[in-house]
């Protein structure tokens, strides 16, 4: 974001916070904004699958989950 939009931003929040912002209208700007989300998230869900494929074939191919467990033993040990 910019300098104009981190003002912009900056004063939506203001007037939103100073309850000038009828509660219909915030209303249909955060349903825009939700919308508008998802669009972006889900609008390949095929590359979103191959990442997460990939990150269970990558679980499948290691031996063991946690893998230096003796190092979590370690950190544990030097809080105590």
């Amino acid at each position: 974001m910019g300098a104009f939009g981190e003002r912009a931003h900056a004063f939506a929040m203001s007037i939103v916070e100073r309850n000038i912002v009828p509660d219909a209208v915030l209303r249909a700007f955060i349903r825009r904004n939700c919308r508008k989300k998802c669009l972006e998230k889900f609008a390949n869900t095929e590359d979103e699958l191959e990442r997460e494929q990939a990150f269970i074939d990558d679980l499948r191919a290691r031996e063991a989950i946690a893998e230096e467990t003796s190092k979590a033993n370690e950190q544990v040990g030097n809080d105590r």
